[in-house]
């Protein structure tokens, strides 16, 4: 939560111009080795762990996301696995669809997108979704997919 607190801050301060370029980046060298071994860790089994964690990396995305762009495979990657693993979780889904708005336009991000949206659709957590009933169950995890969905079909040229 405290992540998320001080991305979203450094969000207002960058249009303010109160922030320049080298303190984004020694922000974001501290912070990204933090949330990377956390989202590696047993502990996003948690759902509220997993959630603030995604949070976190939301709003850095939205405050700082060129500074990110060189890390997208390797973002996507972690969710993507973080999903395999915990499949009622769609704060992964959620944060995956916050990247592909921001860099899905990119055709050098197309192959990592791609292969993205085809991790998550493998996942037997949605490839079981195939009945109204079964969709009721996970209704939260039908709207992340489909926002995740809506943002490729968007933002990727390919």
């Amino acid at each position: 939560f405290r992540m998320g607190a001080l991305f979203s801050h450094l969000a207002m301060s960058i249009t303010s111009g109160l922030i320049d370029d080298d303190t984004i980046s020694v922000l974001f060298g501290i912070f990204w080795p933090l949330l990377e071994k956390l989202t590696q860790s047993s502990h996003m089994e948690n759902t509220s762990l997993s959630t603030a964690a995604c949070r976190s990396l939301s709003s850095a995305i939205h405050s700082c996301g060129q500074h990110f762009q060189i890390l997208l495979p390797k973002i996507l990657e972690c969710l993507s696995m973080n999903f395999l693993l915990y499949q009622r979780h769609d704060c992964f889904l959620r944060t995956a669809a916050n990247m592909i708005e921001e860099f899905g336009h990119k055709e050098e991000y197309s192959v990592v997108c791609v292969r993205t949206i085809e991790t998550f659709s493998s996942a037997a957590s949605l490839s079981n979704l195939n009945s109204s009933y079964t969709c009721d169950q996970e209704p939260d995890l039908i709207e992340a997919y489909a926002n995740f969905t809506s943002a490729f079909i968007r933002c990727c040229p390919k």
